[in-house]
């Protein structure tokens, strides 16, 4: 079996706290369907982000960028590159998409990538997530969506 050496280039380059207007497939039209039925809150009219643990004795104008850097430590020690994708060549980065929903916990996990190993990895650092205290609107915890992406690459 040829030696890989593995370098995990962990780039969580787009970590926004969005929407997802943008339909770019079929799956990204359920996923709208999915935000809009449920009235998940958009970024604009909440009273509070998400705290990753970790970030709780964080200024609130930090906030965002320690919630970025704990998601970034909890996908790298999470990080395992399936041995099928390695043995395959199979690189790529991996599109994820779900809901802090208002108990705080993560649900409705979807991704986009180039293959289904690498998605499935995806899934599973990302159900990995801590519970987290819920954003709050208008007085009341609401579900809010989050998305990111998972780089997996093999040198």
């Amino acid at each position: 079996m040829r030696k890989f050496v593995i370098y995990l280039i962990l780039t969580i380059s787009h970590f926004s706290f969005s929407q997802f207007t943008e339909g770019l497939s079929k799956a990204d039209d359920e996923w709208n369907k999915v935000v809009r039925k449920k009235n998940i809150a958009v970024e604009n009219s909440w009273e509070s982000v998400p705290i990753f643990p970790g970030c709780e004795g964080v200024k609130k104008s930090d906030r965002r960028q320690c919630f970025h850097e704990q998601m970034k430590k909890h996908v790298k020690i999470n990080f395992r590159y399936p041995e099928i994708a390695k043995e395959m060549g199979i690189q790529g980065r991996v599109y994820v998409t779900f809901i802090i929903s208002k108990d705080g916990s993560i649900k409705n996990i979807r991704t986009r990538g180039p293959d289904k190993n690498l998605e499935k990895e995806a899934v599973r650092i990302i159900s990995k997530l801590p519970d987290m205290p819920p954003v709050v609107q208008k007085g009341v915890n609401v579900s809010v969506p989050f998305s990111t992406s998972i780089a997996f690459r093999l040198k």
